[in-house]
């Protein structure tokens, strides 16, 4: 095993938490990966975790792409909060609604993309939805 060691920055307790994470966690991690050594699945999911954007973001962005106003990307963003506090694995206890918009089985299926834990196929099946009907589907709005 090839251990590389490098300096931390002097200013480790004045820099964010996300700044902090990338010079004492990923760095090491992206080494190993230089190195041709295995990272291990936790390793792994915590890079893309890290590496990923908030929900709130991703919503935003999906819809600002596919042309729409700025007005309705955070109606979107709004929506997602309301409906599920952008969890993806939200669960209605009376419904089979589901995820970060709660899509009901039947409403999946009229998007094309199957019910998922995704967040970002869920961005995606709610963008479409959006395409064809509005917000009209979702009763809450933020």
């Amino acid at each position: 095993m090839v251990r590389l060691s490098f300096p931390l920055p002097k200013d480790l307790h004045i820099m964010t938490r996300k700044q902090r994470l990338l010079a004492v966690f990923l760095i090491p991690i992206s080494l190993q990966v230089l190195t041709a050594q295995a990272c291990t699945p936790d390793q792994i999911e915590a890079v893309r975790s890290f590496a990923s954007r908030p929900i709130p973001e991703r919503i935003y962005d999906r819809w600002i792409s596919g042309g729409a106003s700025s007005a309705s990307a955070s109606m979107a963003v709004r929506i997602a909060k309301c409906e599920s506090k952008f969890n993806p694995k939200a669960q209605s206890q009376i419904s089979t609604a589901y995820g970060l918009f709660q899509f009901l089985n039947k409403t999946w299926a009229e998007t094309g993309i199957s019910k998922t834990s995704d967040p970002d196929r869920q961005i995606e099946a709610a963008f479409r939805l959006w395409k064809a009907r509005g917000f009209q589907p979702w009763v809450c709005e933020g």
